[in-house]
């Protein structure tokens, strides 16, 4: 588990003191009564959570002279069967007590926003979505540090931290300003190259606006999933035709654990496989509960595989001799596959070529409840077509046309227009600069 606690710099200690100094501004009278007698506290986890807020716990007490002992690690994903023992406190009962609540306050936040975002990220993983979720600016005042590294320990990403972290122009900045293009100059002039400007979009129109003004990430506010997806489809396809690709697309409003998976696009990058001394493309989309669609490729041939129930249960049969039931079985093997290529066993598979098809050797995740070797799912990639005048399906050439030429054609653009095009008015500047000093040195001025 990583250390998220090396990430703080030491104003969190300011800060737990300003928690303890908020919860006894003057005399602690109840300390009166315990007293200094040493005594010890046992922290129990009494419901599921993911356990987070580890150094802002110990903190208040090392402030207090008490030391903690755990029994669990941060980021544990704890389901306990009544009350589960995962921490003890010693010290004098006058500071226990004194620390109590503010240090059971600042673990029970942050393990609930932990725990809720480890259930997205699961899920997350479960749909293989390989894009970034992150959390809001929609803080508690003053408990802002803490909330956010509960997100972290969840296993998601913070978004900016603060106003100053990023630009953010929403509807209000634009209103002010005039228009979109107008907030962005406005903001670039200010905040520099340094800082992302981020433009909250309602519309294509907006959007398409906010990416010529020169914005790195448009925000379509109050998307349905749909309409995200055929937005930031069309977005990205219209600007690519352009030759510019460098921006995000995000997408915010009414998205919540239970929503966020409308709101998943399920295609996933290219993944490169070195096979028989070549390199190959593979991409895989699952467009059902029960059905998926591999693609492969080594950009002279494209090869896929449409499978379904049916096409399951007579390669199961053939190929490893297990029978596939039912759809439930199916759904439950599926996802041993889906675990496969979401967990990137797609750079260990093997390819072997048979007469008219590609056959794909993906390793499977082992099955501890079987004690079974490495288990092997074969897909049976047929060639696609070399010619094609459908205007509903891609050949072969035309696939790699649109997936591989013009994608790396726009790259080489922005390379050419703005990394190699400041090269070579360096290099002339500085063949200038050496002109005219060499003329100086034969010309001397003055």
């Amino acid at each position: 588990m990583t250390q998220f606690a090396h990430l703080l710099a030491t104003n969190y200690k300011a800060l737990v003191a300003q928690y303890l100094a908020e919860d006894v501004p003057s005399f602690d009278y109840g300390g009166y009564v315990v007293g200094e007698q040493e005594q010890m506290a046992i922290l129990y986890c009494k419901a599921e959570g993911v356990v987070a807020g580890v150094p802002f716990f110990d903190e208040v007490f090392k402030q207090l002279d008490c030391k903690v002992e755990w029994f669990c690690k941060e980021g544990d994903w704890l389901k306990p069967n009544g009350k589960l023992e995962i921490a003890k406190v010693y010290g004098s009962a006058r500071n226990i007590l004194l620390g109590e609540r503010t240090a059971l306050n600042i673990i029970s936040r942050c393990s609930g926003i932990a725990l809720r975002a480890r259930m997205v990220s699961e899920l997350q993983k479960e749909k293989g979505f390989k894009g970034v979720i992150a959390a809001t600016r929609k803080t508690t005042p003053g408990f802002r540090l803490v909330e956010k590294y509960g997100v972290l320990v969840g296993g998601l990403d913070t978004h900016r931290m603060d106003l100053s972290s990023m630009v953010m122009l929403k509807d209000n900045h634009i209103w002010s300003s005039g228009s979109i293009t107008k907030a962005v100059q406005n903001a670039r002039s200010v905040c520099g190259f340094a800082l992302k400007i981020e433009v909250e979009c309602q519309s294509e129109q907006e959007a398409d606006e906010a990416i010529a003004a020169g914005a790195d990430i448009v925000m379509l506010d109050n998307f349905s999933g749909d309409g995200l997806k055929s937005a930031a489809k069309s977005i990205k396809e219209r600007w690519a035709e352009k030759g510019k690709t460098h921006f995000l697309i995000e997408s915010s409003g009414g998205i919540t654990y239970e929503t966020c998976a409308g709101y998943f696009c399920e295609d996933c990058p290219w993944i490169t496989l070195r096979a028989e001394n070549k390199i190959y493309y593979v991409k895989y989309k699952f467009l059902d509960s029960n059905e998926y669609l591999i693609l492969l490729t080594d950009l002279t041939l494209v090869w896929f595989e449409h499978g379904n129930f049916e096409r399951m249960k007579q390669d199961a049969l053939q190929e490893l001799g297990m029978e596939i039931r039912d759809e439930q079985a199916a759904i439950l093997f599926l996802n041993r596959i889906k675990t496969a290529l979401t967990n990137n066993k797609v750079s260990e598979c093997r390819i072997q070529h048979a007469q008219g098809h590609l056959k794909l050797h993906l390793p499977l995740e082992k099955n501890l409840e079987q004690s079974i070797a490495t288990l092997f799912w074969i897909f049976h990639c047929s060639l696609l077509d070399q010619e094609n005048q459908s205007l509903h399906f891609l050949s072969g050439p035309q696939f790699i046309l649109q997936h591989f030429i013009i994608p790396s054609q726009t790259i080489i653009n922005y390379f050419t227009e703005n990394v190699l095009g400041i090269y070579i008015f360096k290099m002339i500047h500085i063949f200038f600069f050496k002109l005219c000093v060499s003329l100086q040195m034969i010309y001397p001025i003055g």
